[in-house]
C-alpha cells in the first residue's frame, strides 16, 4: 500500500490527478491510499510522517509547494515529493528539498506513469531500510541503518540512533524479529545491537557507537557468532 497526499488548490486539477492515480492503480495493480488537501496549510496543520508520497502543486495561496516541502523536510526525511507545475523552471527549486521529480500541467497520464514507477521502486527499497514508530504524541520514520542499538525499559522500546533517541511501547522480541535480517543481535535481554556500530568487544561488554553495553554470559556465544557472521571473521 502506497499512502499518497495530493495538495492542489485547483479543484479541477485535483480531480484530474486523483483520477489518473486511480487509473494507474487499476492498470498496474498497485494499491494506493489517496488523501487530498486544498492547500499547504491544511496539510501542515496536523502533519505526521505517515505518507510515502506527497504530490504538491508549486503555486498555491497561503503556502506554496516549495514552502510546504521545506516544512515537511524538518520532520520527515523519507517521504517522496513530486511537484505539479505550469512552468518547468519552478521545478528546479525541488532539488533544494530532495524532490523526486515534477510533472507539468496539464497532467499527462504517461508522465505520471513514468514518475510513479520510479517512486514505487524507491519506496520499495526504503520500506526495507526504515521503520515507522507510532508513539502517543508523534509518529516518525527512522532509518534502520542509523539505529545503533535498541533497548527495552519498563515496556518502552528506546531506539538509539546517530542523532536522537525515540521511545514507543513494545517488546524487544517483536522488534528483534523485524531487525534480525538487518544485522542486529541481542547482547543481553534488554539490548539489541546493530553490528555495524560495534567498535570493541570485551569479555562481558561491547562498545557500540561509543557506548558500553553488557553481554550476558548465556548470550555471549550467540552474540559473537552473529558478529562473526556479519563481519566474516571478527577478532576481539
Amino acid at each position: 500500500m502506497i499512502r499518497i497526499a495530493v495538495v492542489e488548490d485547483n479543484e479541477q486539477d485535483l480531480r484530474q490527478i486523483v483520477d489518473k492515480l486511480l487509473e494507474y492503480q487499476k492498470e498496474h495493480g498497485s494499491p494506493l491510499e489517496i488523501s487530498t488537501f486544498s492547500n499547504g496549510m491544511e496539510l501542515m496543520t496536523h502533519y505526521k510522517p505517515i505518507y510515502d508520497l506527497l504530490i504538491l502543486d508549486i503555486e498555491m495561496p497561503l503556502m506554496d509547494g516549495i514552502s510546504v516541502a521545506n516544512r515537511v523536510r524538518e520532520v520527515d526525511k523519507m517521504v517522496q515529493i513530486l511537484f505539479l507545475t505550469n512552468m518547468a523552471q519552478y521545478a528546479l527549486k525541488g532539488y533544494e528539498v530532495e524532490a523526486k521529480g515534477h510533472i507539468l500541467k496539464p497532467i499527462s497520464y504517461f508522465a505520471l506513469v513514468m514518475e510513479m514507477k520510479k517512486i514505487e521502486r524507491t519506496i520499495g527499497s526504503q520500506s526495507k531500510r526504515s521503520i515507522l514508530l507510532a508513539g502517543i504524541n508523534e509518529t516518525k520514520r527512522i532509518l534502520v541503518d542509523e539505529i545503533t542499538y535498541v533497548e527495552i525499559n519498563n515496556h518502552q522500546l528506546i531506539f538509539h540512533t546517530l542523532r536522537e533517541t525515540s521511545a514507543v511501547t513494545g517488546s524487544l522480541k517483536s522488534i528483534e524479529r523485524d531487525l534480525a535480517q538487518n544485522g542486529f543481535a541481542s547482547c543481553n535481554r534488554c539490548h539489541l545491537v546493530n553490528m555495524r556500530y560495534v567498535e570493541r568487544v570485551e569479555k562481558l561488554s561491547v562498545v557500540v557507537a561509543g557506548e558500553t553495553l553488557s553481554i550476558s554470559r548465556n548470550r555471549r556465544k550467540a552474540f559473537l557468532n552473529a558478529l562473526n557472521a556479519y563481519y566474516g571473521g571478527w577478532t576481539e
